[in-house]
């Protein structure tokens, strides 16, 4: 996970990142979820544990990721598909804030 813009974070940062099965859209269903601290860190590696029993050729995953920076939410619009269908096991996520904060 990255941003682009030039600020800081603040130390108290959390990154969440989720693999998500959507292949039925109106209700995705959580597979693997992970939250941490971060801080100031950016770029913000990471990596996802999952059961490889759970992944099924026929579904569609995607990972969606989110920053919270003292109230202040940093997500994508982007969609990150994986693992199924010729996409990749690993991507890189941009993240920007929000436009309607606080």
């Amino acid at each position: 996970m990255y941003y682009i813009a030039r600020i800081a974070l603040p130390p108290t940062t959390t990154l969440s990142v989720k693999l998500l099965d959507v292949t039925d859209s109106t209700k995705p269903v959580v597979i693997s979820e992970e939250k941490r601290v971060i801080g100031m860190l950016t770029p913000a590696p990471f990596a996802l544990k999952f059961s490889p029993a759970k992944i099924k050729s026929d579904r569609v995953y995607q990972v969606r990721a989110k920053l919270d920076a003292a109230g202040n939410i940093w997500t994508h619009e982007q969609q990150y598909p994986v693992l199924t269908g010729n996409t990749p096991a690993y991507v890189e996520i941009r993240v920007s804030p929000l436009r309607s904060q606080r």
